[in-house]
């Protein structure tokens, strides 16, 4: 189907020149041989862009495997007011301003690592609770934590 273009500019590969579309004109040409007339062309934007250093990726499976439920809540304070087996109760420690000496709204089992507390609904595991204790995005709360458990974190290697 063919485009009305404004403004645009079509390069002819065979002839090395890129000649304005003419007004009100359609053309039916590959994305990447038609470019809008701005500052930078698609190939320029697109250099640039591979250009620009990315974050390394952790590997947060390993993380979640190197580092336990039990290692997050200690760093948290976290003090169980009851439990038995693999499974404990007590205050959030996301929520300390409304937790009780006595209090069993959040509950952690250590050996699946999951967490999830009544008070405000949050759940997951123990790199979600470092998230939401430090009020930080996933990728970063995961770095962060490395760092305070004195640990280098499991980036993906690239071949």
């Amino acid at each position: 189907m063919p485009w009305p273009l404004t403004g645009a500019r079509v390069f002819l590969p065979d002839e090395g020149l890129e000649r304005p579309a003419p007004a009100g004109a359609g053309y039916e040409v590959p994305w990447l041989l038609l470019s809008l007339t701005c500052s930078r062309t698609i190939v320029e934007m697109v250099a640039i862009l591979w250009s620009q250093p990315t974050m390394p990726g952790i590997d947060f499976q390993q993380l979640r495997a190197e580092i336990s439920v039990a290692e997050v809540l200690e760093l948290l304070g976290f003090i169980a007011t009851n439990g038995s087996g693999d499974q404990r109760y007590g205050p959030c420690p996301l929520n300390p301003t409304t937790a009780k000496q006595r209090d069993r709204r959040f509950s952690v089992n250590l050996r699946s690592g999951r967490f999830f507390c009544r008070e405000c609904g949050r759940f997951g595991d123990q790199l979600d609770l470092w998230a939401a204790a430090s009020k930080q995005p996933l990728y970063d709360a995961a770095v962060a934590l490395c760092n305070r458990l004195h640990r280098e974190p499991p980036w993906i290697q690239h071949w």
